[in-house]
């Protein structure tokens, strides 16, 4: 048995699927060689009969060879070069556009970056998912713990020593990176696979720190995506039986605790203190309307009036603030149409599509819910954007993903997508469940 498994890993390059399939064929051996035995065989002819059985090691390996080994998304890394590309275009144009306005200072500043810094900041971002995807998502997750502390001490920091003088340092860069922590909740509650109540316990408590922060920074957008987010994620570790837990009790306590206290709270906050005055504003216009029904009433009317193709003539510039950013998919629809806007959003649902098809796919369950964090995280501000932009919910802090200026947001969509991609390529290699606390783990980069 031991020199037929030795023939058989001879044949597999891919060293990190080695444990694996060596414990696989072996239980295979193993089972047969105890219904050999079973049938009056000696312990050695049962092994001899049962290696025999397997036939060519040589053959099986290359067989197993072409199965376990790396496998590239050449048609996700395609399409988002395409994005990209499209995106740059984009706001080369809206900065030509701007030119031939007469803004003030204060409305330039109002917008996140100029068409420079985006096409830097795609390329960058384009570069890191490319790295990502490079590193086994496996060695992410061992160190998730680590990450999320040094996202929420990144927030903390900013926060307290940047808020008066570089709030907006703060939106773009702090509030979008904290979206990472998502996805490396996944990979957090992982660790605690198998066990009970208690670590369910612990894991809410991480959920709640990153949530806590947000709302401390102070941004209710911020902290509602998370909530969200990270409530779903902790809901399918729950019903793939993570927890050693009732799954329908924990699921009700869970969500009826995160939006029945919450809502209870936030009254308490709105009528006893606790809410800054623009937050009680917006609470008040998405239930009654304010004077800041305008931005809405503004988007109503740019989709009611866009032309199938072409600009519809309405005067945005300087009227609607980030209109490159939280009200791109708006100048979309203003500029080029309303095929070109639905066009940009059809490819934006499509890749959500593979990011989901290839999370759920995937039989491994660590990187199934690394990879449904980065698809809730994108498809939710696609959501938040659209909606908003429709003039159907109030203002709040989004972004369309990989076409909304703002450095932060580039990046953080990255990152996911090379998080995804990393998913995608060892989706061959790790079986349903493994360790990742393991010294068989080491940090690599497949270069």
């Amino acid at each position: 048995m031991e020199e037929y498994l030795r023939l058989l890993m001879e044949q597999i390059r891919c060293r990190k699927a080695y444990p694996y399939i060596r414990e696989e064929i072996q239980g295979h051996i193993q089972d047969q060689i105890e219904d050999n035995m079973l049938a009056g065989m000696s312990k050695e002819e049962a092994e001899r009969a049962a290696v025999e059985d397997m036939g060519s090691p040589v053959e099986a390996g290359i067989a197993l060879d072409r199965i376990h080994r790396p496998r590239m998304a050449w048609g996700m890394v395609v399409l988002m070069g395409i994005i990209s590309v499209a995106a740059i275009i984009f706001h080369v144009i809206l900065s030509r556009q701007i030119a031939e306005y007469s803004l003030t200072s204060g409305q330039i500043d109002d917008l996140a970056v100029g068409s420079s810094e985006f096409v830097r900041y795609t390329i960058i971002g384009f570069i890191l998912m490319l790295v990502v995807y490079r590193i086994d998502y496996s060695v992410i997750a061992r160190y998730a713990r680590i990450l999320v502390v040094g996202l929420m001490v990144m927030a903390v920091v900013m926060n307290v020593y940047l808020w008066e003088e570089h709030h907006k340092l703060l939106y773009e860069i702090a509030f979008p990176m904290m979206l990472l922590c998502v996805p490396l909740f996944g990979a957090v509650i992982y660790q605690y696979h198998g066990q009970g109540y208690g670590t369910l316990l612990k894991s809410v408590l991480w959920l709640m720190l990153p949530v806590i922060i947000a709302y401390r920074m102070p941004s209710l957008s911020l902290t509602l995506m998370l909530l969200i987010s990270m409530l779903i994620v902790l809901t399918i570790a729950i019903a793939l039986n993570w927890f050693k837990v009732s799954r329908r009790i924990a699921i009700s306590a869970l969500w009826g605790g995160a939006f029945g206290l919450p809502i209870i709270g936030l009254v308490l906050a709105y009528f006893f203190g606790g809410l800054l005055e623009y937050q009680k504003a917006r609470i008040v216009a998405f239930f009654i309307g304010s004077e800041e029904d305008y931005l809405r009433n503004t988007m109503r009317e740019i989709f009611q009036n866009s032309n199938v193709f072409g600009n519809n003539e309405i005067q945005w510039i300087g009227h609607v603030p980030e209109f490159n950013s939280r009200y791109m998919f708006s100048y979309l629809l203003s500029s080029y149409g309303i095929i070109c806007g639905m066009l940009v959003l059809g490819i934006l649902v499509v890749v959500i599509y593979k990011v989901f098809s290839i999370s759920l796919c995937q039989k491994n369950q660590l990187g199934m819910c690394m990879g449904c964090g980065c698809g809730i995280v994108l498809l939710y501000n696609l959501a938040i954007h659209v909606g908003e932009n429709f003039g159907f919910l109030p203002v709040s802090q989004n972004f369309l993903p990989f076409f909304s200026s703002g450095g932060g947001s580039i990046i953080v969509c990255y990152i996911m997508m090379g998080i995804i991609l990393s998913i995608y390529r060892y989706k061959n290699i790790y079986p349903k469940h493994i360790d990742i606390q393991g010294a068989s783990v080491k940090l690599t980069l497949d270069l």
